[in-house]
């Protein structure tokens, strides 16, 4: 193994959820290295197995091309926009845009009639959206045929900074075996997987726990998640056992665990400030 990045954190304050015993285990695991609640190192290291690599989201992306090699990105957000958008993509809308800002949203969705748009605004922004970004209230939408606009911090940022990558990749839980299934179908490639955590600032066990869990399917492994749902539960899942259910409904924390749900991958094509997502079945 070979250190790829040291990237420090200066008074970054983790959520209390992600200090429990279960978390600390399981960073331990990926070669972090925890200090104190206040502040951290966070030491990656690059694993090279089968063109495999792993990476935080706040370790800028370094495109390390071969001759005749496939550079692949696959960018994590279990919790919730990469499981809404393998919902959203099942009912096959007319067009599917996703962004990190309502400016852009408002702009190319103004074009259209009626579109659906999936989100919440930014504390400055006075866009309406539809519904929130949840798969269980995509559920209840008519989806088919609509052009749907979609703003997401975390997930959103990751696309468009692998924009240089020849494959961008979205995935959760939800489309983590076709995901795995499309890249090794891809000769000659070299995988990057990123974590996005939470809101692209901070880590988080979901999206983590997502990223082993896709390089563990590559090397044809096994892996089991029980033994998180506790931790998970208690901690960034805890939103969907809170009173706004409407936002974060009760049910999106099963739905966003539950592995192999649909059978396809997501790709990202990506302009400047927003990316298409189309399902590759």
């Amino acid at each position: 193994m070979n250190l790829l990045n040291l990237l420090k954190y200066n008074q970054c304050l983790l959520r209390k959820a992600a200090l429990t015993i279960a978390f600390r285990i399981f960073v331990a695991h990926l070669g972090l290295c925890l200090f104190n609640a206040n502040s951290i190192i966070w030491a990656m290291q690059e694993e090279e197995v089968e063109n495999i690599v792993s990476i935080h989201s706040s370790v800028p992306i370094n495109f390390v091309h071969k001759k005749d090699q496939s550079q692949i990105i696959v960018i994590i957000d279990a919790f919730r926009a990469f499981t809404t958008a393998s919902y959203v993509l099942e009912n096959h809308p007319a067009s599917y845009t996703i962004a990190v800002e309502s400016t852009v949203i408002s702009r190319l969705s103004s074009g259209y009639t009626n579109p659906l748009l999936i989100g919440k605004p930014e504390k400055d922004s006075t866009l309406s959206y539809n519904i929130p970004n949840s798969p269980t209230r995509v559920l209840e939408m008519e989806i088919k045929d609509q052009h749907v606009f979609h703003r997401t911090a975390a997930g959103a940022r990751g696309l468009l900074l692998a924009r240089e990558a020849d494959i961008v990749l979205a995935a959760s839980f939800a489309n983590i075996e076709a995901t795995a299934q499309y890249i090794k179908n891809i000769p000659n490639s070299r995988v990057s997987i990123i974590p996005m955590g939470h809101e692209a600032t901070t880590p988080s066990l979901e999206d983590n726990l997502c990223a082993e869990y896709l390089k563990a399917l590559l090397k044809e492994e096994e892996m089991n998640l029980t033994s998180y749902l506790p931790a998970l539960r208690e901690g960034s899942g805890a939103y969907f056992f809170s009173q706004d259910q409407w936002q974060y409904p009760r049910e999106d924390f099963d739905r966003c665990l539950k592995i192999g749900q649909f059978n396809f991958a997501i790709q990202a094509l990506v302009q400047e400030n927003y990316a298409t997502l189309r399902r590759i079945d």
